[in-house]
């Protein structure tokens, strides 16, 4: 019964906008090139070492299937191949790899091409590229045959620029229909055992996101999403580095206002003692009372507790519109998605495909 609650309540968080509902119908991903995405790593390669570092472009294919394919091709287990995220299938991404080469030479950017991808370069680095290990996401989203207020999306796009939104995770986190979330309550509440570790990682954090999309969600309703309350953690923008958020600190506000903070959101888990009782322990308590087993499943599993900002920044937003609707850009942080973004302002429906 409470594995039905939790798909239906995580459901209901899809209807939680903070500035109002969308206003307009679109459709994405008629096409790969309406949804582009380019990893920024923020480093170089070494120019030397026991890995390659790859950038691939693709299209219309998925991450973890182009790290089969370029093993296969070089004749190594598909464990020698990393990436730093997993990026859309039905869209054109450019992203990095690596693959750990040692005493081999360099192959030929031909030797690991494959259908739907292409190598862009290939360099030497000294250490495996980790999960997250990337500076931020480009986006370019093209979303056709728009229909409704253009001008109030226009005015919902200004306010998104100057305020961010709600950092809920996008529906690719949960699985096709959300079936991730029965996974996990069967694995950690039931006890159910499948898959390989990576699989259960993978379910272990769609739990994860969905309970802290169940936060979120109550305080969009409360309208403390983006603002401190008693005993909230701040998370700064760039670093993610976590402190209290004690006082009323003038110049706390003054970061909060000008994006440089965020309050912090639960990721359950493990964790130190929680401290004093006060207003966000409070709630957040309230909202994942009915998902304690769950929480509980996650602490036996040995999953480590973590913070996540509430809030989403879309750097360098800008827009324009033409004959087929409406294209945007703009840049996330890592773990932020786009489609929580455009959620906000129109609802789009994905292409069939």
């Amino acid at each position: 019964m409470t594995e039905i609650l939790l798909r239906d309540s995580h459901a209901a968080t899809a209807r939680c906008n903070a500035f109002g509902p969308p206003l307009a119908d679109g459709v994405i991903r008629w096409r790969p090139e309406d949804f582009r995405v380019v990893e920024k790593l923020g480093f170089e390669a070494d120019g030397d070492g026991e890995h390659l570092l790859l950038e691939v472009e693709k299209t219309d294919c998925n991450t973890d299937w182009v790290a089969k394919q370029m093993a296969k091709s070089l004749q190594l287990q598909r464990s020698a191949v990393s990436y730093a995220g997993m990026k859309d299938r039905r869209a054109i991404t450019r992203q990095f790899f690596s693959i750990h080469l040692p005493g081999q030479p360099t192959p030929e950017p031909d030797q690991l091409r494959g259908p739907g991808f292409e190598i862009l370069g290939i360099s030497r680095h000294r250490r495996k590229l980790r999960r997250g290990a990337l500076a931020e996401n480009e986006f370019e989203i093209r979303v056709r045959e728009l229909e409704g207020d253009l001008q109030g999306v226009e005015q919902r796009l200004e306010q998104l620029r100057e305020c961010g939104c709600p950092n809920f995770f996008g529906p690719q986190r949960f699985g096709r229909d959300g079936n991730n979330l029965g996974l996990a309550w069967r694995c950690l509440v039931a006890g159910q055992r499948f898959g390989s570790r990576e699989r259960r990682g993978l379910v272990f954090s769609s739990a994860r996101a969905a309970l802290f999309d169940l936060v979120l969600a109550r305080r969009v309703r409360l309208g403390n999403w983006n603002c401190f309350i008693d005993g909230d953690l701040a998370m700064l923008e760039r670093s993610r580095s976590i402190f209290a958020a004690d006082g009323d600190d003038d110049e706390l506000r003054r970061r909060l206002d000008s994006l440089e903070i965020h309050p912090a959101g639960p990721m359950p888990g493990r964790e130190t003692a929680s401290g004093d009782d006060n207003e966000r322990l409070r709630l957040e308590a309230e909202v994942l009372q009915p998902f304690d087993a769950m929480v509980k499943g996650l602490v036996r599993s040995g999953v480590d507790a973590q913070r996540r900002s509430l809030r989403l920044v879309p750097r360098g937003l800008t827009w324009d519109f033409d004959a087929s609707g409406l294209v945007v850009k703009f840049r996330l942080r890592p773990g932020g998605f786009a489609t929580t973004v455009l959620r906000e302002v129109v609802r789009a429906r994905v292409a069939p495909g």
